[in-house]
């Protein structure tokens, strides 16, 4: 059964696709012939793509995002509905489409249910899909202050968060708690920049909900938006 929920599709939207191996075939031909006709114009493709080990690969890429509405999108919905019946493991599919202020549209097939569960862009993508494995090098590095603490970060503070940070080179960077109280201070790398597009507002919403709920707090301080890794601490 072929499984889908709509939303409002106004906004600009991160998407990703998880596609076992004989429909990755099928969608890479698919983006190579859009891509040829419309001369990669209003096309969200090139994309950021990774094979995984477990035969499967992921597609990335943000735009404009309406199954109704666009050409494109009808398209590589159509060349998924094709696998909406296959229960083969490389037949399985599962597509997620996330705005800054919608709910998810999820798009997938049975078995890409099964398969590719995990997998939501801004929130989660399978381990493997983050080339550095290790948990000392972060793409976003921050410290939680009161706001009372107006002197900021001490020097062994922004030592230690420096040594955590991927880039020799980092950016200032200030979230406010979303409830109140306090502000995390630290660092951003310029590569982490650019993926956002120097736009904080998806980051700020992430990372001050984090703030304003103790519930949604990681133990290793570890936590993961639009494919980044960003080390967070009170």
């Amino acid at each position: 059964m072929f499984h889908k929920r709509r939303t409002d599709m106004s906004n600009i939207y991160e998407i990703a696709l998880q596609t076992g191996e004989k429909v990755t075939r099928s969608v890479e031909s698919y983006f190579r012939r859009t891509n040829k006709a419309n001369k990669a114009e209003c096309v969200p493709f090139p994309f950021r793509k990774k094979k995984l080990t477990n035969g499967s690969t992921i597609f990335t890429f943000t735009g404009k995002w309406n199954p109704y509405r666009y050409d494109v999108d009808k398209g590589l919905i159509a060349v998924l509905e094709r696998y909406n019946e296959k229960y083969e493991d490389s037949y399985a599919y599962m597509l997620v489409a996330v705005a800054d202020d919608a709910a998810p549209d999820i798009i997938f097939n049975d078995t890409g249910f099964e398969r590719f569960g995990e997998l939501c862009p801004g929130v989660v993508y399978p381990e493997e899909w983050y080339e550095d494995k290790s948990n000392r090098k972060f793409d976003i590095v921050l410290l939680e202050k009161s706001v009372h603490e107006a002197d900021g970060l001490s020097k062994k503070e922004v030592m230690k968060l420096y040594d955590l940070l991927k880039s020799e080179t980092g950016f200032p960077l200030e979230i406010d708690n979303l409830g109140g109280g306090s502000t995390a201070i630290g660092f951003i790398t310029p590569g982490a920049g650019d993926k956002l597009e120097w736009e904080y507002e998806s980051l700020n919403k992430f990372v001050g909900r984090i703030l304003s709920d103790m519930s949604l707090e990681h133990d290793d301080h570890i936590y993961r938006h639009k494919g980044l890794k960003i080390w967070l601490d009170r």
